[in-house]
């Protein structure tokens, strides 16, 4: 029963170390919070992302599409990945768009779920920008596979649309985030700070922390000299 006791007398401090410190909680929590909406409205700029899908295949013959036709596009899809990244390619749709380079945009290539099918997604601050970079990226990808190749076996099936909402950054997401570690920290910085407290303050304290009884308790009065102080000085003046 004694351990019992001793635990919730602790949880019980700890409890009171947080409500006594809640002015400080929440005065942190919210300047930091403050910050955080500055910092992701003003200064976090929002990145979109536009797709283009593309698919490969490897055709022997004009009427017919064999099994090694499929075989040969799945081999192929991991080459065309690499192909999309190279200079040849990057530079080439830049320079279609009017740009030195595609700097600040980031170029994402992959198959989709271990398919013939290959998705072109681009990402970076302009949304419209975004999508002609993802499809002039497919069409001199297709025509760079011919001139190399000697084949047509790249198909564009989907063209990047202008999306319309970004993708990042979660502004709300961030800000809750912020707002909840900053007070939980806060909070256990509070509890620590109580426990590692050990003067004495109420008489409570004493029977907590020495185990002795507390026979009587004194008022706390000023002494008569200090009170009177103020009052000769100003006489004196």
């Amino acid at each position: 029963m004694s351990n019992e006791h001793e635990k919730e007398i602790d949880l019980m401090e700890l409890m009171r170390s947080i409500v006594r410190g809640s002015r400080f909680i929440l005065s942190v929590t919210f300047a930091i919070t403050a910050v955080a909406v500055l910092i992701n409205f003003l200064y976090l700029p929002d990145l979109f992302r536009a797709e283009a899908t593309i698919y490969v295949l490897n055709r022997q013959s004009e009427n017919t599409i064999s099994a090694s036709d499929l075989t040969a596009g799945t081999q192929l899809t991991n080459d065309y990945k690499q192909l999309i990244h190279s200079k040849r390619v990057m530079d080439a749709a830049a320079a279609a768009l009017g740009y030195a380079n595609l700097e600040g945009y980031e170029v994402e290539v992959k198959a989709i779920n271990d398919t013939r099918f290959i998705n072109i997604a681009v990402t970076g601050r302009r949304a419209y920008l975004a999508a002609n970079i993802a499809n002039e990226l497919a069409v001199q990808f297709s025509e760079t596979v011919v001139d190399i190749m000697q084949v047509d076996n790249v198909s564009i099936i989907d063209l990047a649309s202008v999306p319309e909402e970004p993708v990042a950054p979660a502004k709300e997401r961030n800000i809750v985030l912020t707002a909840a570690v900053t007070f939980l920290f806060c909070a256990a910085f509070m509890a620590v700070r109580g426990v590692l407290d050990t003067t004495i303050k109420t008489s409570s304290d004493i029977q907590a922390q020495l185990d002795l009884p507390v026979l009587s308790t004194f008022p706390y009065l000023r002494i008569l000299s200090e009170v009177k102080a103020p009052n000769r000085k100003e006489a004196r003046r």
